[in-house]
């Protein structure tokens, strides 16, 4: 399948961007482009991993789930929820940036609407 995600210039001069350390932004970004067309992805260490980092050799999982969870705290966007012992993460401004011409329904689980409500 192919997708095509729209990550605008302005993303560097956000606040919540801004308060990231350079590998949560790095994190941060590839995250927007293996999200599924709702703006929904696994968020499991050993996923983005294998996902954003195949071939950095150096990047453990510990680290992945470092960053995701630091970037999930400082970016409100960027919602972190479980369901059914699974993590996931979606995006809460999604549709503001990404619109596909053709969007395919997700099959993963939606995020609890509290959580993506108090974002």
């Amino acid at each position: 399948m192919s997708r095509r995600r729209f990550i605008a210039p302005q993303i560097w001069e956000d606040a919540a961007v801004a308060k990231m350390t350079r590998d949560e932004r790095l994190l941060f970004v590839g995250m927007i482009t293996i999200a599924d067309d709702e703006g929904r992805l696994v968020a499991s260490p050993a996923h983005l991993l294998g996902a954003i980092y195949p071939h950095d050799r150096d990047v453990t999982q510990q680290r992945i789930l470092a960053w995701r969870d630091a970037v999930c705290k400082k970016n409100p966007n960027a919602v972190l929820y479980e369901v059914g012992g699974h993590d996931y993460i979606a995006f809460a401004r999604w549709a503001e940036w990404n619109r596909p011409n053709h969007p395919t329904n997700s099959k993963l689980p939606q995020p609890p609407r509290a959580l993506v409500k108090a974002s």
